[in-house]
Parts: C-alpha cells; structure tokens; sequence
C-alpha cells in the first residue's frame, strides 16, 4: 500500500486482530482522520489518543457523507464503553450498527463485537447474542468480497 495513512490503518487493524496494543498504539500514533482509528484506539484501551483521533476526524470531515453520522455514533460508543458509561456506550453503539453499511465493513463488525460486549456486561447476554447473529448473516452474505472482515471477524 503505497498511501501512509492508508498503510499504518491497515497494519493497526492487524495489530487489533492480533490483540497486540502496542502496535495499535504504533500505527495510529499520528492516526489518520477516521472514525474507525477512533473505535480502534478506544478499543485498544487508549482514552486520551482516540479522543485526539476524534477532534481529527470531526474537523477533516473525509468520510462517507452517507454514513458519517452513523460512524461517528459508533465512534462515541466506543469511547463510552471504555469510560465506563455502558448505558451511554450501547445506545450510540446501536445507532450506528444499524446505520453503517455499504463498504464500511470493518466499522461494522468492530461496531457489532463492542455492542455485544457492553450488552455481556449489563448482563444482557441475549442481546448480545442477537447483535453477533445479526452480524453473522451479515457476515455471510459480504465476506467474499470484502478483506477487511476477514481480519475483523475471524
């Protein structure tokens, strides 16, 4: 990948994939501005850098028009869970796993696997199996075309 910003994204998602937060750290240490580096950050455990990436990406305005508003949903429920504010977490994290779609692949998937964990620690076990099977028949029916859910779901 001959884009910088397009290179370090893609090796944090495979750091996020290898559960290795150092390299997600690494490679989004000056993240390029997406709601995604935002939900990868915020999931890697780092507060502080996916709010910076959350400035970044408000102010760049780079994304898909049509699911920005969903994305940056997403994006806040991330930050949410990892504040702890699961009731706050689970509602924004709802509004964009219903609203992101077409090539926003990756979002969705992480998206659908944080609502399932704030749901588990509400206790909402079944809510939360009824996110990833929804994901799942999702899954089914994109995966060949698309790499980046390999990488996020498998």
């Amino acid at each position: 990948i001959t884009n910088k910003e397009d290179r370090e994204q893609g090796l944090a998602i495979v750091a996020w994939a290898r559960n290795n937060r150092r390299g997600i750290n690494e490679h989004l240490r000056h993240p390029y501005p997406s709601y995604f580096s935002v939900m990868l950050l915020a999931r890697a455990g780092f507060p502080n850098q996916a709010r910076e990436a959350l400035y970044s990406s408000n102010r760049a305005g780079g994304e898909d028009p049509t699911n920005l508003n969903e994305l940056r949903h997403a994006a806040l429920g991330h930050i949410a869970l990892l504040q702890g504010q699961t009731a706050k977490a689970i509602s924004l994290l709802n509004e964009g796993f219903r609203g992101i779609h077409g090539d926003m692949i990756p979002q969705y998937f992480l998206t659908a696997d944080t609502l399932a964990r704030a749901y588990e620690t509400q206790g909402r076990q079944q809510a939360a199996l009824e996110v990833l099977e929804q994901a799942s028949r999702e899954r089914s029916q994109i995966v060949d075309s698309a790499a980046g859910a390999y990488l996020i779901w498998d």
